[in-house]
Formats: structure tokens, C-alpha cells, sequence
């Protein structure tokens, strides 16, 4: 059963966020019997299940402040078992900017949805209906204007679907060895800046990404941001993490 909740008394906790998602990129709605809507989820010979492809929403409340915590901290040293526990649960996974408020549209992988009708975290306002609580550091872009900006730590690429050929063809050379990994070349479109830290205290590098850089991103991530159909622009487009690129390329 989805809760009623009162916008003006429920409290935010955490990293969450509260969201209204909008229509799935991958689904379409086609003329049925007597008037009717169907909705189709569309996929094409070779795509991936529909739960890989992403969705957006309007940011709907935010919490006040975003609690980031590092487990190799001195704090965390003198922390009880049960609530150094509490502390990672409860922790957003990367330090970072979020430069999004409330209204905002913002950008995530489809399965947060599928997690939050899992994991009950699903609530219903008078105002907007059905909304999810999903967590900050799920949410891979903001929109500003017509243009999308990468957040948390994400990269937004194109892949190369001729790999031998675009080495050879192109005069590109690999600055950094690559061992043990399935590749894929590709292109950068827009890339957030590394965050600042990780729940483990570990960081990301200090790689940053322009538009246009050649790269190599590990053939097991990476997803698209939105169903060709309905991508426009955004076609082919897909989203990774700064840590899944393998490789940078610069021209010889």
C-alpha cells in the first residue's frame, strides 16, 4: 500500500530525494479499441532488457543538507558497531556538487524506479500523485535548458561501433596500458568533474573529460540514456561512471 503523505510536514532524511517521475523513454502510446491509449515498451533486436534504459523526473522536495560519511575517519573509529552500520546505510555514496532544486528536472537509470516499487519506496501526494524516494547519488544528470549536465560523477559518451578500424584509420595511440579488460572505444559528449570523495575514502582520479575526447570504456557498463525512438538529439547517447573508463586517447 502507497502512503499519503503532506508535503509541507514530511521530512527528507539522508540522501533521499522525493521525485515525480515522468513517461519512460522506451514506451510509446498507440491508438487502442474505442478511443483508448495503450502504452507499448519498446525494444529492438540487440538492445538490452528495457530495465537498463533511464527515465526522468521533477525534483519534488530535497533534503536540507546531503550526510556523506568515510568509514576510515577518526569519527568512524569511535563509533559503536550498530551505528557505524547506520552511517554507511545511511551515507550518499560520492561527495559532490547537486546544483539542482526543487522543480528541477533530473535524470536517473530506469531501474531506480524498479528499486523504489521493490523496496516500497513509493509515496503518493495530494499535489503531484505517485512519487519515489530515490537516492542522490542514483541521479547521473540535471536538466538546464535543453542541454542535460552530468552530475555525480558521470560521463556522458557515444560508442565506437568499429573498434579495429577507428584505431587504425584514425592515428589515435593509447597513453595508458590497458590489460585484462573487454573494451569499447568511444567519444565523450559532456562529463561531470571527478567527485570529491567516496564512502570508502578512496577517490576517482584525477582524469577529467572534455566533449570530444576519445576513450576507452570497460565493455561491461555503460547504458543508454534514453530509447532511440524518443531520444532526439540524445540518441546513442549513453552514461557511465568516471571509474568504468579504462583508458584516455590522444592523438600521436
Amino acid at each position: 500500500m502507497v502512503e499519503l503523505v503532506n508535503l509541507k510536514t514530511f521530512k527528507l532524511i539522508s540522501n533521499y530525494i522525493l521525485v515525480k517521475p515522468e513517461a519512460n523513454f522506451n514506451v510509446v502510446a498507440i491508438d487502442g479499441p474505442e478511443g483508448k491509449k495503450i502504452e507499448l515498451t519498446i525494444i529492438s533486436d540487440g538492445e538490452r532488457e528495457a530495465c537498463h534504459y533511464s527515465i526522468s523526473g521533477t525534483v519534488i522536495k530535497r533534503p536540507d543538507e546531503i550526510f556523506y560519511f568515510n568509514k576510515y575517519s577518526d569519527e568512524a573509529g569511535s563509533m559503536e558497531q550498530r551505528q557505524f552500520a547506520s552511517s554507511i546505510k545511511a551515507s550518499a555514496g560520492v561527495k559532490c556538487d547537486h546544483p539542482y532544486q526543487e522543480g528541477d528536472k533530473i535524470y536517473y537509470n530506469y531501474n531506480v524506479q524498479l528499486q523504489c516499487e521493490e523496496e516500497n519506496r513509493l509515496v503518493e501526494t495530494e499535489e503531484y500523485g505517485i512519487c519515489m524516494l530515490i537516492q542522490v547519488d542514483s541521479i547521473f544528470g540535471v536538466a538546464n535548458g535543453d542541454e542535460i549536465i552530468p552530475i555525480n560523477g558521470y560521463v556522458f559518451f557515444t560508442r565506437e561501433q568499429q573498434e579495429s578500424e577507428y584505431l587504425s584509420e584514425s592515428g589515435l595511440t593509447i597513453i595508458r596500458e590497458v590489460k585484462g579488460y573487454e573494451k569499447n572505444f568511444a567519444t565523450v559528449v559532456s562529463a561531470s568533474t571527478p567527485p570529491m570523495g567516496y564512502l570508502d575514502g578512496g577517490t576517482i582520479g584525477p582524469d577529467t573529460y572534455e566533449k570530444g575526447d576519445k576513450i576507452i570504456v570497460d565493455k561491461r557498463f555503460g547504458y543508454k540514456m534514453a530509447y532511440d525512438l524518443h531520444a532526439d538529439k540524445l540518441k546513442s547517447v549513453e552514461v557511465c561512471f568516471h571509474k568504468q573508463i579504462v583508458a584516455k586517447l590522444e592523438l600521436a
